[in-house]
């Protein structure tokens, strides 16, 4: 199964968000700008600037209407492809209610076959039903490759818990917490989850943040921050890494320039604080 995205794309998102000050705006321009949100106003000028929201042909942003789950599939394949979206095709739609030339198709084909979403399980995908926060969380994280191992496929209804947990962890809810939700949610707020997770996408590249530990179904471990001073070891003393070897304390691994209340570990069923190995920088 092909999982890559667009490196070069995904290359350029990333230096729009980060040399934000370099950006001209053009939020003005929508006749209902004031309604945008205070919180969404820099990631709703990010997503418009780079063509993956967009506005309305009467100059409307329309901020609070609400998207369907074919325009999240859209959103993000626009995210990782950029405008080599309009060369897909879809020659068999994976779900019986979406014929196979609808205007999405190409999209919710592209986004099945890397598991990215996978309808209700019932043959029907619901291309028109609303777009929850869960569901567009889940389709952001999997589709820049920063899901855990195996897409949260096979968890049953634990996956909205472990998206959550996961977007916890990357940022993606940060502005606004009621993103973190199996109800719909809004453009302005499609936008600040989309912004957010390209910003958390960097983060990971960079080696600023782990990613989620990979934990059986069975054994689910929630990522926690690991307090630098919180045990205090004696000198002659070694933790566990994760992967069965013991670290000395004196180690001087590098960190990749992170402190170390940057690194992250997670907690085990015992209640104990596991450190995962720092990746290479």
């Amino acid at each position: 199964m092909e999982k890559k995205t667009n490196g070069f794309l995904v290359l350029v998102l990333l230096i729009a968000v980060v040399l934000s000050s370099l950006c001209i705006t053009a939020l003005a321009d929508f006749s209902d700008h004031n309604e945008i949100g205070e919180a969404y106003r820099e990631a709703v000028e990010k997503m418009t600037e780079k063509g993956i929201l967009n506005g309305f042909p009467d100059g409307t942003f329309k901020p609070g209407n609400t998207l369907t789950r074919e325009q999240g599939a859209k959103i993000v394949v626009y995210i990782v492809l950029g405008d080599k979206v309009n060369d897909l095709e879809c020659d068999a739609s994976p779900f019986e209610d979406v014929k196979k030339d609808r205007w999405s198709a190409p999209c919710i084909k592209w986004c099945a076959d890397r598991e990215i979403l996978l309808g209700y399980g019932d043959g029907r995908f619901g291309p028109q039903d609303l777009l929850t926060g869960d569901q567009f969380a889940k389709m952001l994280m999997c589709a820049l490759e920063i899901a855990r191992e195996g897409n949260y496929v096979g968890l049953g209804s634990a996956w909205t818990q472990a998206v959550r947990e996961d977007a916890k962890l990357y940022g993606l809810y940060s502005g606004d917490l009621t993103m973190m939700t199996n109800y719909d949610i809004t453009r302005e707020q499609a936008a600040l989850l989309a912004y957010n997770a390209i910003n958390a996408k960097a983060a990971v590249e960079s080696g600023e943040i782990l990613t989620p530990m990979q934990p059986d179904i069975d054994d689910h471990i929630i990522p926690v921050p690991v307090e630098p001073k919180d045990p205090v070891l004696p000198e002659d003393s070694s933790i566990e890494t994760g992967d069965g070897t013991e670290a000395d304390t004196e180690d001087t691994t590098d960190t990749g320039g992170r402190k170390d209340d940057e690194i992250s570990g997670y907690m085990d069923e015992n209640g104990d604080i596991v450190l995962p190995e720092i990746p290479s920088p």
